[in-house]
């Protein structure tokens, strides 16, 4: 054993081993997993190619395998985060209603400048 490589990890701390988080069981670094959900909540909004800040070469793959490194360690929010990337386009109710609204209120806006355009009373 190399002792210049070795080193004492209390409990307290967070336990890595090649990057790979060891405490109470394998698990990815919460770094790599809120990166991850951040580039597909963007992507619902901006879309995928969008989040490519680092420019990568075939993006798309290497967020599947990401994603599929995050599944081998913790299924559980591997599989979270494998749902949300194979359906990104995912819109919540809150946002469909506040496009709607925005788009009615657009249009009472127009109809009531066209109207005072003409001059009829309101």
């Amino acid at each position: 054993m190399n002792e210049k490589k070795t080193r004492v990890q209390r409990p307290g701390r967070r336990q890595t081993i090649t990057g790979i988080v060891v405490n109470k069981r394998p698990n990815v670094p919460r770094r790599v997993t809120k990166l991850l959900r951040a580039i597909l909540h963007h992507a619902q909004k901006e879309g995928l190619a969008a989040q490519n800040r680092d420019e990568r070469d075939n993006f798309e793959h290497w967020l599947g395998g990401m994603i599929s490194y995050v599944q081998m360690l913790n299924p559980d929010k591997g599989e979270r985060l494998h749902e949300a990337h194979s359906n990104p386009f995912r819109i919540d109710a809150a946002y469909l209603v506040s496009v709607a609204s925005a788009a009615i209120s657009l249009t009472v806006l127009r109809f009531d400048f066209y109207k005072r355009l003409s001059g009829q009373p309101r």
